[in-house]
Formats: C-alpha cells, sequence, structure tokens
C-alpha cells in the first residue's frame, strides 16, 4: 500500500479545493479564503483516512484470473 505523507496530501488538497472555490468565493479576502480552504482540507482529509481505514485490504488484492482448460 502506498503511503502519502499527510503535509503533502493536505497540501495537495488545500491546491484543488482552493482552484475549485476561488470562482465562487471571489469575495472572500485572501486571509479569510486561506483560512477556509485550510479548513476543508483537513476535515475531507481525516474522512478519507477514515474511508480508508474501513475498507478491507482484501477489497484492492488482484482478482483470481479464470481458469480456460
Amino acid at each position: 500500500m502506498m503511503y502519502v505523507r499527510r503535509y503533502t496530501a493536505i497540501d495537495d488538497l488545500k491546491t484543488d479545493i482552493a482552484h475549485r472555490l476561488r470562482p465562487i468565493c471571489s469575495h472572500f479576502p485572501d486571509e479569510e479564503f486561506a483560512a477556509l480552504i485550510d479548513q476543508i482540507a483537513r476535515i475531507e482529509y481525516k474522512y478519507a483516512q477514515k474511508a480508508a481505514e474501513t475498507v478491507p485490504q482484501t477489497h484492492f488484492a488482484d482478482k483470481p484470473q479464470a481458469h480456460t482448460d
């Protein structure tokens, strides 16, 4: 399983979220917008981690190949 460092994942999330929300939140001051993006990214990361813990590892295993004799 590949692990991503927490700060890298959150930074990536912040970049993606900011890109999508900036046009909608153009009236937000930069400081307030940055705080909002940080909060959203941390929450998204938290719940993504919890979701990843609930998926059994066997879910990601390769499917057995069908035998053709």
